[in-house]
């Protein structure tokens, strides 16, 4: 809860100022808790998910042994960066996943970059997630998109999108157009959808919980210097260093002190595409600073005394969001390391196997393919986060020298980090076993992905796209045993440790049960010594009575004669004692008499005070007539301070009146706005006509100048033909000429 103060003050015709203070308490906007609690809302939809989830291995996945809704393990699948590249792999990696039953038994699916794009796309294609539909959507709008294409679309879209985001009064930077471009190219039409619209699919928990990963960043600061991972789900942005979590449909509003003071409306999916881009940005501008990265208005912006929940132990410094700006800047999550583990490494979310599938540019296949993974691993041990051995100096001399590397690689958790199913991106047996899964490629599996598949390749032809998208799904589809093993040992790791945690429990109650039985028997051991040292300690007591008994009666015989020798004295003295009550009897008649004289004096006193009261009545009326003086006096005052009350009202209602009139003003004003506006549409629209025109002009210009051309080759093809028949002509003339003169 977050106190709010405002202060006004009124000036009357008087010389009175009137100062107003007012006070109440509102809810923040801004959201903080524990780092290791999850929202509410994904709360609820993980009670509901987790049900889904336990019907689809028990169907799908035919995980027999599984018998408690509670016991279902927790998948998440994450997507790499990788741009382009990584949208045709998640494409047949989310095909082949849900055609297995995996993505129907997932809790969460998380990307940055490329896997990102993606994410976004296909929770906001169809109203049930549906890769195949996008697989074969994004593939047809691939194949025309090449690197002509591309600068085209930038140009057009920068200049469209700088004119719409200025007019609409929100920052406007590279990612906006870049956004827009990838949301058009991507979703066309559907990338205006706003991300928390996709809670509708989570209702039910139909679907898994989207978690896409962003960076806030400093202008002209490297990433080194300071970075702050950032979660953006349909439920919420949330930071979680701080603790700090906005709603995601207030994610573009404008906040100070927690609170929100203008509301611009939430960000559409293209803006989040946009500012989830990495390298593809960065290599092209070769630049990083405010122009190249998302910008959005601060929502820690005005929060006084602000520290962070736990240390930034990445970079060791002691680096906080300052709060004093205004905006944030977002980047790729990417340029820290290419896999959004964080995300799903939240000890809440309690993931017990994640699916990975890195689409990194390692330059190429045969190079070292798990630095993204040891990045992860570096990430969570300076946190304290479970993370699984990695292991990987036997993979590193099995296959570092040829690049022979595996599909895909297990690296087993325990009770406390997950079992992480990691998959490469290399063609390996693929290149001889690629038609499972209804490759469209046909025979045409030998070949390499890198560097041909860049990061900067955006066209991709129909036989490039199903190469890619072909050997991903082949991969899940061989690889299908290993990730059902990997969850079932999941279950049953989490069976174990709960049985083993129950014996512990039972343990425990055993031996403090057994501890409290000891502790009772030698109370009653100590309480039965005690007993029998009492019954001792009382025969000696009984012994000890009967001498005091004894002397008792010696004692009392004693006393019985010392008190007949008291008895005797006592009696001698009651004589002198009458001799004394006679001398008082004598002294109280002299007191009588001094009575007697002190009433005779207490009778003047009398008369002294009756004339003291008659003074103070004389005052008394006094006083009542200054009373009566105060109360006119008040009633003045009443008066005159109704007066200064219907001046304020007065007051008030003119200032009331002088609102009214400037929002007419206002109004106008906007009106005259928009008629402008519309006057500037129509130039355009003008000018749009006139380029058409001299289009037109020059298609008819091309046109004639062809016509000329053919007409210029029919000509040549005439003369052509007549100078073959002269020569043929000639030569038969000189083989006539030759006949006869032999």
């Amino acid at each position: 809860m977050g106190e709010l103060c405002e202060e006004d003050s009124v000036q009357f015709n008087s010389d009175i100022k009137v100062q107003i203070t007012g006070k109440f308490d509102a809810e923040r906007d801004v959201k903080f808790r524990n780092i290791n609690k999850l929202c509410k809302q994904e709360q609820e939809f993980r009670t509901k998910r987790q049900a889904v989830v336990f019907r689809n291995m028990k169907k799908k996945l035919k995980m027999k042994n599984l018998l408690q809704v509670e016991a279902a393990p927790n998948i998440a699948i994450i997507g790499s960066g990788g741009g382009m590249r990584a949208v045709v792999g998640m494409c047949g990696a989310m095909t082949a996943l849900q055609d297995e039953g995996f993505l129907d038994s997932a809790m969460y699916t998380a990307g940055l970059s490329g896997s990102a794009w993606y994410l976004l796309t296909m929770y906001a294609h169809d109203k049930q997630l549906n890769p195949k539909a996008v697989t074969d959507t994004i593939r047809k709008k691939l194949e025309p998109f090449g690197t002509i294409q591309f600068w085209k679309a930038w140009y057009s879209w920068k200049y469209f999108t700088k004119s719409k985001v200025f007019n609409s009064g929100k920052y406007f930077t590279i990612t906006d157009t870049f956004g827009e471009m990838i949301g058009d190219l991507l979703l066309e039409e559907k990338c205006k959808q706003k991300w928390s619209n996709q809670r509708k699919k989570l209702e039910d928990g139909s679907a898994p919980l989207p978690l896409i990963a962003a960076l806030h960043v400093r202008n002209e600061e490297t990433i080194k210097t300071y970075n702050e991972w950032i979660e953006l789900s349909p439920y919420e942005v949330f930071m979680p260093r701080y603790g700090a979590a906005i709603d995601m449909k207030n994610f573009g509003d404008r906040f100070y002190g927690g609170f929100i003071t203008k509301e611009y409306g939430e960000q559409p999916i293209h803006f989040l595409q946009g500012s989830v881009i990495k390298r593809t940005t960065n290599k092209l501008f070769n630049n990083f600073d405010a122009t190249f990265v998302g910008k959005v208005p601060n929502y820690l912006h005005g929060i006084p005394e602000f520290t962070p929940l736990v240390e930034n132990l990445v970079e060791k410094t002691d680096r906080i969001v300052e709060p004093e700006k205004k905006d944030m800047m977002l980047v790729d999550a990417g340029i820290a390391f290419n896999s959004p583990y964080p995300a799903v490494l939240h000890p809440a979310r309690k993931v017990d196997v994640i699916l990975s599938f890195d689409f990194s540019d390692r330059g190429e296949d045969k190079k070292w393919p798990f630095e993204e993974l040891e990045k992860a691993k570096k990430w969570a041990d300076e946190r304290n986060v479970p993370f699984p051995a990695l292991r990987l100096n036997d993979i590193r001399t099995k296959c570092e020298k040829k690049g022979d590397y595996d599909e895909v690689y297990i690296f087993e958790g325990n009770k406390q980090a997950p079992t992480i199913v990691h998959f490469v991106m290399i063609n390996k047996s693929f290149r001889k076993q690629g038609k499972k899964g209804g490759s469209r490629v046909n025979g045409q599996q030998d070949f390499d992905i890198l560097p041909k598949y860049s990061t900067r390749k955006f066209g991709y032809s129909n036989e490039e796209f199903d190469k890619l998208k072909s050997l991903v799904e082949y991969n899940v589809y061989n690889n299908k045993k290993k990730i059902v093993e990997c969850a079932s040992l999941a279950q049953d790791r989490g069976r174990l440790e709960a049985k083993i945690e129950s014996f512990n429990s039972e343990i425990v109650i055993l031996k403090k049960s057994l501890n409290k039985e000891t502790d009772a028997l030698k109370i009653k051991s100590k309480m039965l010594e005690d007993q029998t040292e009492t019954i001792r300690k009382l025969k000696e007591g009984l012994v000890e009575r009967d001498e005091e008994i004894k002397k008792a009666r010696e004692e009392a015989l004693k006393t019985q004669r010392s008190l007949e020798e008291q008895l005797n004295e006592e009696r001698a003295g009651s004589q002198d004692v009458q001799e004394r009550l006679d001398t008082l009897r004598e002294r109280k008649d002299d007191l009588k008499h001094q009575v007697a004289d002190l009433e005779s004096e207490l009778e003047e006193s009398k008369k002294a005070h009756s004339i003291l009261n008659n003074k103070w009545k004389e005052k008394s009326q006094l006083i009542g007539q200054l009373e009566k003086q105060v109360q006119q006096m008040k009633d003045n005052w009443e008066n005159k301070e109704k007066k200064l009350t219907q001046e304020r009202n007065k007051a008030v209602e003119a200032a009331s009146t002088a609102i009214e009139k400037l929002r007419s003003v206002d109004d106008s004003f906007r009106k005259q706005l928009e008629a402008k506006e519309s006057l500037h549409q129509e130039e355009i629209n003008r000018l749009e006509h006139e380029k058409q025109a001299e289009l037109d002009q020059a298609y008819q210009k091309v046109y004639e100048v062809e016509e000329e051309m053919r007409e210029l080759l029919r000509d040549q093809d005439a003369s052509k033909k007549a100078t073959e028949e002269k020569v043929k002509r000639l030569t038969k003339a000189l083989g006539d000429l030759q006949t006869d003169l032999m």
